[in-house]
């Protein structure tokens, strides 16, 4: 007759050395974007399987709400990240979308604010702005 209560995994881990960006996206005014590729917002949830939990990582257009890229991993690593951000780049290349200027947002997440996925936005010109 107890409620069980469920075990939720944390996906976001904001305590860490890496640099913190500020927020471009909730500002006054708020951002908006005027087309495809000048926003997105990345975010990982988690799904459970029978073998476990299982860490969907997204990429989303802010305007289309298209999810451009994904990848599903074991870890909470930044290897799923980064992945789902190779796919959203690849995706936008595809369709002829400049990702010049193109603003990333997301939480302030260890696996977004690593030097690989930061090195990986800066290289490609993409503004980064992490919640506050």
């Amino acid at each position: 007759m107890l409620r069980r209560t469920r075990y939720r995994p944390r996906t976001t881990d904001s305590r860490h050395g890496y640099r913190l960006y500020r927020d471009l996206v909730n500002t006054s005014p708020k951002y908006t974007p005027a087309g495809n590729g000048r926003l997105v917002v990345a975010d990982i949830t988690y799904i459970y399987t029978k073998e476990g939990f299982a860490y969907l990582s997204l990429v989303t257009d802010a305007y289309s709400r298209y999810i451009v890229g994904y990848c599903l991993s074991r870890s909470l690593d930044a290897e799923g990240p980064l992945r789902a951000m190779y796919m959203a780049l690849e995706t936008y290349r595809a369709y002829g979308i400049s990702t010049e200027g193109m603003i990333h947002h997301s939480d302030r997440g260890v696996q977004y604010a690593s030097k690989q996925y930061t090195n990986l936005l800066l290289s490609q010109g993409i503004r980064i702005s992490m919640t506050q």
